[in-house]
């Protein structure tokens, strides 16, 4: 969330800035003017969900300058912040739409109140544009293939497709969604074995994209093939992508080493062999990951019995199809490959849930819930992948882990609201969130109205 702050007297815009911080907004997420003029520069020239407005500034009072910058911040929510208890201002900040006229000066809990009502002000808005952004992306594949619907997206789209090269793992648009944040909109829509990630920067941060995929293909390029569509509002672009972005991973076992493709790589055309050849290496990863041990077994017998016709037809495909496996199943590339799928085969019948310690993982998240805790770092500490422990916990707990480990937190935030006097900052800190922004935001969509309105509403 973007917030600006304008006002003449520094030790005001400082103690103002100070308290954000402390309720978790992020400093490069604040700006500061002092005068009226920065104060309609800045509106017109950055993006802003909230400005808080002192109104006598020099060179333009505040009221003139939200005023002349207005038609530019349609979106921004503005708050009035002065010592002027005057009619005229009032009156003309409610002609302006201002949504409220604070008198200094501001106390702590009213300015956690203005943030409460712009986050949720934020959230139904975003809300309401993600179900648009939701219809676009579905008629995409209207037609069970890259539908020719003539939409035109309301901002430009970043498509992905991801595809899973380590078996076990199973592709999740909820286990993805955890590396989005407030820099971009994230809509996953998930084909078969593959999962295509459509991508929409906000205006809050309109070069979000780059820095978001550079981290994605850093933390999942060692396990995933990761795709880049060409960015595209007009619908009549999809068709061609759609074809390039699904051949590139059909044919990602013979065509590379790398595990990410640019919106400029071109697919290649393949023989039918070949093609076969890339249909049962899919299949034997598929069939790992569901435990299918009959299937596998058949898989990996024909990429066995045919690995040395492809070795001779094409020694480079050869070559990567021996990377490709060494990544994925930690064969030895100059072993005989019939004997080490004989051996993977027979880990399957081994690997069973049974090994999932359930109850035991209950009892460390009811006991860990408040500290930084991700789907990674308690797979580690019980010694399982995090694909495979993702995959069993949603199937014993009925929820991912997302999901339950919000469900805690929340849990205890209502019980703090109710019990006790703590501020929602200390709530949020208590319960294991980060910032109080995060945990307002996470609290309304669980329970649909913010912290302060729960508690107002159980001690009325």
């Amino acid at each position: 969330m973007k917030i600006l702050i304008a006002d003449d007297e520094s030790l005001v815009r400082q103690s103002i800035r100070l308290f954000l911080l402390d309720l978790g907004i992020q400093p490069e997420d604040m700006m500061e003017v002092a005068n009226g003029f920065a104060l309609s520069e800045a509106l017109k020239n950055n993006y802003f969900d909230l400005a808080l407005v002192d109104i006598q500034m020099p060179y333009m009072n505040g009221l003139e300058a939200i005023r002349d910058a207005q038609a530019s911040a349609p979106d921004t929510l503005f708050y009035i912040l002065t010592g002027f208890d005057d009619f005229s201002y009032a009156r003309e900040a409610l002609r302006l739409q201002v949504k409220d006229y604070l008198l200094k000066p501001i106390r702590r809990t009213e300015l956690e109140g203005i943030l409460e009502e712009v986050i949720s002000h934020v959230e139904q808005r975003k809300a309401s544009q993600i179900r648009d952004l939701k219809l676009c992306i579905a008629s995409l594949f209207s037609d069970g293939g890259p539908g020719l619907a003539g939409v035109t997206l309301p901002i430009p789209c970043h498509p992905l497709l991801v595809t899973s090269d380590q078996p076990g793992t199973v592709l999740s648009g909820s286990r993805f969604s955890e590396e989005a944040n407030d820099h971009m909109i994230f809509i996953p829509y998930r084909r078969s074995d593959r999962l295509f990630l459509f991508l929409f920067e906000t205006p809050e941060y309109p070069n979000g994209y780059s820095d978001f995929l550079q981290e994605f293909t850093k933390r999942y390029g060692s396990t995933h093939t990761i795709i880049e569509g060409k960015t595209f509002s007009d619908t009549a672009l999809w068709p061609s992508e759609y074809q390039r972005m699904t051949t590139l991973a059909s044919c990602r076992f013979l065509f590379g080493s790398s595990r990410f493709y640019k919106n400029t790589t071109t697919a290649p055309e393949l023989s039918p062999f070949a093609s076969e050849i890339c249909t049962q290496c899919q299949n034997s990863l598929n069939a790992y990951t569901n435990g299918d041990y009959a299937g596998f077994s058949l898989s990996c017998e024909f990429l066995a019995r045919e690995f040395p016709r492809l070795n001779e037809e094409s020694p480079v495909s050869a070559t990567h199809l021996l990377a490709f496996l060494e990544r994925a199943y930690g064969i030895d590339p100059a072993a005989p490959l019939s004997g080490q799928f004989s051996r993977l085969a027979s880990t399957m019948i081994q690997n069973t849930s049974s090994d999932f310690r359930y109850d035991e993982i209950l009892r460390y998240l009811e006991q860990h819930y408040q500290e930084d805790l991700s789907l990674s770092s308690v797979a580690d500490r019980f010694c399982l992948s995090p694909g495979y422990f993702s995959t069993i916990f949603k199937k014993k707990a009925g929820h991912n882990f997302v999901h339950y480990l919000t469900h805690l937190r929340i849990r205890e935030a209502k019980r703090l609201l109710m019990e006790t006097q703590m501020t929602i900052s200390e709530i949020a800190t208590a319960v294991g969130y980060s910032s109080a922004s995060f945990f307002i935001r996470s609290f309304k969509k669980t329970e649909g109205i913010s912290p302060s309105e729960y508690r107002k509403s159980k001690h009325a």
